[in-house]
């Protein structure tokens, strides 16, 4: 099987995709909640695939629409107007 550099991505660039902090990824990985990865020598890489197969499945395990009343970080940039 040959494998492509751009199909090894980094926790830097797995972040990039997941639009979250390169640390949030490393607690995945400490928790063992994230994408599979595996280390080459000191580097922790992820398969590309890997990466998207886990977002699938992340957005398959949503049971309920987030809602402002499910989850209020959702809001964002919405004004807090009363």
């Amino acid at each position: 099987m040959m494998v492509h550099d751009s199909d090894l991505l980094t926790s830097a660039e797995v972040a990039q995709i997941t639009r979250v902090p390169e640390s949030t990824v490393r607690y995945w990985r400490y928790l063992g909640t994230g994408p599979s990865c595996f280390r080459v020598g000191k580097r922790v890489l992820y398969r590309r695939r890997e990466v998207h197969s886990w977002i699938a499945l992340k957005e398959a395990d949503v049971s309920e629409p987030l809602t402002e009343t499910t989850d209020r970080r959702c809001k964002g940039a919405e004004s807090n107007s009363t």
